[in-house]
C-alpha cells in the first residue's frame, strides 16, 4: 500500500463520508495510536476510539463537511501530512450546551506515522479548539493547573 494515497483514503473514510471503525480499519495498522493537545479528545488512545468519536459526533451532535487543503509525504521518516478545514454546525443532541445553530470553520493538520505496508500506525491530530467553541457559542475548556 502507498503511505500517500491510503492516508488520503482514511481521511475520506473518516472525516469526509464518517464511516467509523468499519470503514476505516482497513487502512489502519492493528493497534493504532492516536493522540490531540485538545481536551475533547481527552481519554481517546487508539485510532478505533478517534473513528468511532468522530462518526458519532457528526451523525448526532453536528451537520458539517470537511476539505482537504494539502498533503506531503515524508519518505524518509514515513510520515503524512494532511492539512483541511473542518466545518461544523451544532445542530443536534450532545456538546456542552443545547444546539446553538453556530458553524465552526476550524483548519486542522494531521500528522500520520506509516508503517511499511503503508498503513497508519499513529495519528496525531492538531486544531484550535479554542476557536472551534468560541465560534459554536460554547463554553471554554478550562484546564487544571492554568
Amino acid at each position: 500500500m502507498e503511505a500517500l494515497g491510503n492516508a488520503k483514503k482514511f481521511l475520506q473514510a473518516c472525516e469526509f463520508q464518517l464511516l467509523g471503525w468499519a470503514g476505516c480499519r482497513e487502512y489502519v495498522a492493528e493497534g493504532a495510536t492516536f493522540h490531540s493537545p485538545a481536551a475533547s479528545y481527552e481519554g481517546l488512545n487508539t485510532v478505533q476510539d478517534y473513528c468511532e468519536q468522530i462518526a458519532a459526533a457528526f451523525k448526532v451532535t453536528f451537520l458539517g463537511s470537511c476539505e482537504l487543503h494539502a498533503s506531503a509525504y515524508d519518505p524518509d521518516n514515513n510520515v503524512v501530512f494532511l492539512y483541511g478545514t473542518s466545518c461544523a454546525k451544532h445542530t443536534g443532541e450532545g456538546g456542552p450546551v443545547p444546539s446553538t445553530h453556530k458553524q465552526a470553520s476550524v483548519p486542522f493538520v494531521f500528522v500520520m506515522n506509516m508503517d511499511a505496508e503503508g498503513k497508519l500506525k499513529h495519528l496525531e491530530k492538531i486544531y484550535d479548539e479554542a476557536s472551534s467553541r468560541r465560534q459554536l457559542g460554547w463554553p471554554q475548556m478550562v484546564t487544571p493547573g492554568f
